[in-house]
């Protein structure tokens, strides 16, 4: 970590304002997520200077209040129309006092922009935000998804989006921006069976009636996002009354009616740009290998993959039969690589509809999403093709997309690195298969007449919200019938309690709902009106300093950067931080810090999975040690080469046997003692282990016929979190040693002829 940052501009007496941290503070009751983010500043440069940071917010979350505390002195922020609040914000730097003003730059990409005016040297500024948002409930799961980063994205004329030029979003690679989250949990979320961190270290504290998820230690280069599994079907209401008038949100979640039979025509879209490359097109690799996974003989499947152009694969609908599948449609996703340059999204998606436009076939687009431009959804909804998508990768760019499979009916999932890409894939793929739910009625007759806009059609599994304004506070509570083919299913929803202060927050979710429906020259008064902030206006402040402590002159710019998404996994494995999750609980449990369990889909066998005792399944005796290896090397072949070089894989062939011996022999060789520690076979196959995955790495990672590459690739990168707990020395040692001299592979490969003439059996 470096001991100082600089942000903004740069030069030999630039001055420097730090964002020192973030921290957020949340409550989760049901679906509705209150969350408090404060930013803190800190001058440490020579002279006055003027703060922009530009950051994300969620996806459909609505600021509902902005204070500022300057130097210990809390302040609060008041909305303005827009060309106010920037007047206010000007005259205020022009008077020498200290202005702040919080601006929607981008509503499509979900970004705003924070302004400091004549931060003077030593001052300290912290900015509290609230945001309030309904989330999802997909399939019992809830995932709390707090953006931290945006990323470099694309833009085929250099403008990034809607930002000015003061907004622009800048990465630079020495940037460090420490933060942390609280998260209260009650309701229904506070019931899931598994509660997991997909992205940080995190700690779960069980209290009377809630849960607490704590991160600490965790920088804003990726998302953060927590997971509640076998969480309860919620149908609520949440709702502020005044007066006997109620407002709020109801949500319902229609369950599964029908099994997922019909067959499907699927054209595959895969994003290969630049800004692919690394973990977001591992993922890719994955979500084709576990759709393969589930298309049958009578299904249809297309692929295209595009950048900055489009590169049809396979250019037809074509069966999807087992010949197909390994001829074809296989080789094809494996030889998959990020190299189309530029993200030209929406010509790509143009061109998917094209193809074939008759078949009616539904649209799978892949993609990080990391891209300036705005999509135009019209020719995907006139053409009454669903567009389904799989967001990749650990920073939210996921505001188009989500809209994009919301408009034509499509299915959105998103799926971060350390995530099962084939339960995602599953869904989506029933999301195809699946009939469409039809919305029919909403009950009883006075509320639905105040609904403000029922959706008609629905997803099976996964709730849906549905917003209401001014209504009878004693007919608050509803019901929504749904049918499909010719059955039908009526969902209750009953008023849930939540606090008095959170109600203004459920009253400014509502009111944005209606902004949204407005017409252009109707939304700035109303917003102004209700105190939204939206594109139209600004929440602004102004510290009013006295006479002797104003500033004279303009302030010198500086803008606050972003760090690289994922910047530490350019590191090894080893040397990062390993994910936590709590797995189970129950009440007498008061405090827990569990590591990540393994992926459902590994190719390692079950005896190197570490239970929760931190102890082998069973006990590895000397007899059976090396048998055991052996085939844990065997199913590594077998699971990057296919069952074509199984022929090799026998008892007569010294080639494993060899392998497995050399590969003992440089772990005895590098880390020192461990003949008087095989006692320990745990550690020690774990070293075997990660010599074995380094060396698969090295070789048949290359190789052009990985099929199952990422699968094994997670068991990997387990295992080093596992030897960062236990034997840290070890395994850094080994790491070191495997960094500094890789000739011993190509010893104990031997020559390429004989590499390529065992893997061609």
């Amino acid at each position: 970590m470096l001991e100082e940052n600089t942000l903004g501009l740069t030069g030999e007496n630039a001055d420097a304002v730090l964002l020192k941290s973030i921290r957020w503070e949340g409550n989760l009751s049901g679906l509705l997520l209150i969350l408090n983010s404060r930013q803190t500043f800190h001058h440490t440069g020579k002279d006055v200077a003027e703060v922009a940071y530009s950051f994300p917010l969620s996806h459909r979350s609505v600021v509902t209040d902005v204070s500022v505390t300057i130097n210990g002195e809390r302040l609060s922020a008041q909305l303005l129309k827009s060309q106010e609040a920037d007047d206010t914000y000007e005259r205020g730097i022009s008077e020498g006092d200290l202005p702040v003003m919080l601006e929607i730059s981008d509503p499509m990409h979900g970004i705003a922009t924070i302004n400091l005016g004549n931060v003077k040297p030593g001052d300290t500024v912290e900015i509290e935000i609230t945001t309030a948002q309904i989330l999802d409930w997909v399939d019992g799961a809830v995932r709390v998804v707090i953006p931290t980063v945006i990323p470099d994205m694309y833009s085929a004329d250099g403008r990034q989006g809607q930002l000015l030029p003061h907004q622009r979003v800048e990465t630079d690679m020495t940037f460090e921006l420490p933060v942390s989250v609280q998260l209260t949990v009650t309701g229904e979320c506070a019931q899931a069976k598994s509660i997991s961190c997909l992205t940080h270290p995190a700690k779960v504290t069980h209290e009377s009636e809630s849960l607490v998820v704590t991160i600490d230690n965790a920088y804003a280069d990726r998302d953060i996002a927590v997971k509640f599994e076998d969480v309860p079907a919620i149908n609520a209401v949440y709702a502020c009354e005044y007066d006997c008038i109620a407002s709020g949100v109801a949500v319902f979640t229609p369950p599964k009616m029908y099994a997922a039979t019909n067959d499907i025509k699927v054209k595959l879209l895969v994003d290969c740009s630049g800004s692919m490359v690394g973990i977001s097109i591992a993922q890719v690799r994955r979500a084709l290998a576990a759709f393969s996974d589930r298309l049958t003989p009578k299904d249809e499947v297309a692929l295209m993959r595009f950048g900055n152009r489009v590169d049809t694969v396979i250019g037809q609908l074509s069966k999807a039969t087992d010949r197909f599948l390994r001829r074809d449609f296989l080789p094809a996703c494996a030889d998959i690589q990020a190299d189309l340059g530029g993200t030209e999204m929406e010509k790509a998606l143009q061109h998917a509809l094209s193809l074939e436009p008759d078949a009616r076939a539904d649209v799978l687009l892949i993609t990080d999403g990391e891209v300036w431009g705005m999509l135009d959804v019209d020719d995907a909804i006139a053409s009454g093709v669903r567009v389904h998508v799989i967001h990749v990768g650990s920073a939210s760019c996921v505001g188009q997309l989500k809209e994009l499979a919301a408009a034509t009916g499509g299915h959105f999932e998103r799926v971060m690195p350390a995530e099962d890409m084939s339960e995602a894939v599953g869904r989506v793929v029933n999301a195809m298969r699946g009939r469409r739910l039809q919305a029919v009625k909403l009950a009883p007759e006075e509320f639905a007449q105040f609904a403000l806009e029922l959706p008609t059609v629905l997803t099976e599994g996964a709730s849906v919200p549905v917003y209401f304004n001014e209504v009878i506070l004693s007919v608050v509570t509803s019901e929504l019938t749904c049918e499909a083919g010719g059955a039908q299913v009526t969902l209750r929803a009953k008023v849930q309690p939540i606090a008095v202060s959170l109600k203004s927050a459920v009253r400014k979710l509502v009111g944005t709902q209606i902004y949204n429906a407005l017409e252009d020259d109707e939304k700035a008064a109303f917003a102004a009106r209700e105190d939204l902030l939206t594109p139209d206006t600004k929440f602004v402040l102004v510290k009013e300093r006295a006479e002797d402590e104003k500033t004279d002159g303009m302030p010198q710019l500086q803008q606050v950067p972003q760090m690289p998404v994922n910047r530490f996994e350019s590191l090894p494995r080893i040397l990062r931080t390993p994910m936590y999750c709590v797995e189970s609980f129950s009440n007498d449990k008061v405090e827990m810090d569990c590591l990540l369990p393994p992926p459902p889909c590994m190719s390692f066998p079950d005896e190197l999975c570490m239970p929760d005792s931190g102890q082998p399944k069973k006990k590895t005796t000397e007899k059976n040690f090396e048998q055991f290896w052996f085939d844990v090397l065997q199913r590594e072949i077998r699971a990057e080469f296919g069952a074509g070089l199984e022929r090799t894989l026998n008892a007569e062939n010294p080639f494993l046997d060899y392998v497995y011996q050399r590969l003992c022999d440089f772990v005895r060789a590098v880390v020192p003692g461990i003949e008087q520690r095989l006692g320990d076979e745990a550690i020690e196959r774990r070293l075997i282990a990660a010599v074995l995955s380094l060396w698969v790495s090295e070789k048949f990672g290359e190789h052009r016929n990985r099929k199952r590459w990422l699968l094994n690739r997670a068991c990997r990168e387990r295992i080093w979190a596992w030897l960062d707990q236990t034997a840290p020395d070890d395994a850094r040692l080994l790491l070191a040693k495997f960094s500094e001299d890789r000739s011993w592979v190509k010893e104990l490969l031997g020559d390429d002829d004989t590499y390529l003439s065992l893997t061609a059996q």
